[in-house]
């Protein structure tokens, strides 16, 4: 009922057709043919092979696209099933589970998925083994950012170079290397202040009663402000510094003359994925493992 045959010269027009209606499945699908005819003849041969084209009764009815990151993980860059198979209840099941068991086996991978677009749905329903695991979020600088009304007991301070990378260091560790693993140093933090996406006002404490308590910073990814490293010490949390320290550092890159912002927060983390969305923070994708 269901095949498969890999990406080929005579199947690349009925392709075409499935890859110009990828954006009504999920957002965030890639354009195959953006770079394919750039590419060398042997280039072009091995991209091909990484498409799946299915085949239901010898129809065309869904492509996945998998590029290789390692030998086992792989990147799903397109993921389409077509508009006249995908409200067919029994044929989109046994398309996934033909998928997962044909296709995937054995391998890992990972997908962008966009939220409110059919993909979305699918996936949970018919891939319940699915896990998510990264969820990115955008800023979008509609309104003015209200600080003022923050609790008064927190006050920000900038990091200073050269004075600041032990306290910056501790409560790092202490948020995300408590169980004494992958633990950051010094030289570490060093090492990021010479990179070209660090940010040199981009990091800041928050302080009660003249102790630093949490930290945060952005950095740049290319021409776009990425949030990232937001911190508070376990005893001080639920009490508004997390959102002290995003709201403030939404300023400094409002300041600095951006009209976005980003970051990712991990799936199962909710209370930050609360805190974002309590900001005014939009989802945008979510990366899941299938």
């Amino acid at each position: 009922m269901f095949k498969f045959s890999k990406l080929t010269l005579s199947s690349l027009k009925d392709f075409q057709k499935l890859n110009d209606k990828r954006l009504y499945y999920n957002s965030l699908n890639k354009e195959f043919f953006k770079n394919y005819y750039d590419k060398s003849v042997i280039n072009r041969f091995f991209l091909r092979k990484e498409v799946y084209l299915i085949k239901y009764n010898d129809k065309i009815c869904s492509y996945i696209w998998l590029s290789p990151i390692s030998l086992s993980v792989y990147k799903v860059k397109a993921f389409y099933i077509d508009e006249g198979f995908s409200s067919d209840l029994p044929i989109i099941e046994g398309l996934f589970s033909f998928i997962k068991n044909k296709i995937i086996k054995n391998k890992v991978c990972k997908i962008k998925i966009s939220p409110g677009f059919i993909i979305k749905d699918h996936i949970e329903r018919y891939m319940p083994s699915s896990k998510s695991e990264i969820i990115e979020l955008y800023f979008y600088y509609r309104n003015s950012l209200d600080i003022d009304s923050l609790n008064e007991k927190i006050n920000i301070r900038k990091f200073i170079i050269k004075e600041d990378e032990d306290i910056r260091c501790y409560i790092q560790n202490v948020c995300f290397h408590s169980d004494g693993n992958n633990v950051i140093n010094v030289n570490d933090i060093k090492y990021e202040e010479r990179m070209n996406s660090f940010v040199k006002d981009g990091l800041i404490f928050a302080q009660i009663n003249n102790k630093d308590v949490g930290f945060g910073q952005y950095i740049m990814n290319g021409y776009v402000p990425y949030i990232v490293n937001i911190c508070v010490l376990p005893e001080y949390r639920s009490i508004g510094v997390g959102k002290k320290i995003v709201m403030f550092i939404l300023k400094l890159i409002e300041s600095h003359g951006h009209k976005i912002a980003k970051l990712k927060v991990e799936s199962d983390n909710k209370s930050a994925l609360n805190l974002y969305l309590n900001i005014g923070f939009e989802i945008v994708s979510e990366e899941c493992i299938l």
